[in-house]
């Protein structure tokens, strides 16, 4: 009986260590992705590098939800294709570090 109660409290014990770590991991990887985006100078975009400055609006678009705007700011900026801008636009984040 002894042995079942250990089991369970060291089951419990590995249990709240591992929730404990994996917020420790989504804290980490939260302020990793806050200093890229201190850091971040230049976007690169099909082959080409912009100051960061240059799509702070079309980010503001996108962060109020209005990405056929975004799009078409994007499109107006760069000179790709609709087809092209939307696959960056539905990727934003992986482009402007916010």
């Amino acid at each position: 009986m002894l042995g079942g109660i250990a089991g369970i409290v060291l089951s419990l014990m590995l249990f709240l260590w591992m929730i404990t770590q994996k917020q420790k991991e989504k804290k980490r990887t939260k302020q990793l992705l806050a200093e890229r985006a201190r850091n971040q100078r230049y976007i690169l975009i099909d082959g080409k590098s912009y100051p960061k400055a240059t799509f702070d609006h079309v980010n503001e678009l996108y962060r109020k939800s209005k990405k056929n705007e975004a799009l078409e700011e994007l499109c107006q900026i760069t000179g790709l294709e609709k087809i092209d801008a939307k696959i960056i636009i539905d990727n934003w984040h992986s482009y402007y570090y916010i």
